[in-house]
């Protein structure tokens, strides 16, 4: 009984430390500065009116991004993310400790049921009839 218990108690602590370890929040990778991919062989081109307005921005209207860089709303929604992930893996640790113990009060209800009934049937096969 004894290394039934170790064992268990080594199995939940390495269960636990690896949901702790793997609900740290991520650092995402930082965008390069705009100067540093620029080359030094291509001379900045002067700009028209006419690539102001239309040509030099993309569909949506917004200006086009450096290579390698997000813009600012997709890093938001990023970090959001990241800040919510441990809260997902706890809420999922507990939910599923939760169905582990239901599942172990059902089998422990399911056998308590069986002792009844054995006992209520041996007890109707004793009674002498009138």
């Amino acid at each position: 009984m004894g290394l039934l218990l170790r064992l268990l108690s080594i199995f939940l602590s390495i269960v636990l430390l690896g949901s702790y370890v793997g609900a740290q929040p991520h650092q995402p990778p930082q965008p390069m500065a705009p100067d540093r991919q620029m080359t030094r062989d291509t001379p900045p081109s002067p700009v028209t009116p006419s690539e102001q307005g239309g040509m030099g921005q993309g569909p949506s209207g917004m200006q086009p991004m450096p290579m390698g860089g997000q813009c600012p709303m997709c890093e938001a929604m990023m970090q959001k993310e990241l800040m919510v992930f441990p809260w997902l893996v706890g809420g999922g640790a507990v939910l599923g400790i939760l169905i582990a113990i239901a599942l172990a009060l059902l089998v422990v209800l399911e056998i308590q049921w069986i002792r009844l009934w054995t006992l209520r049937l041996k007890a109707e096969k004793t009674k002498v009839p009138p």
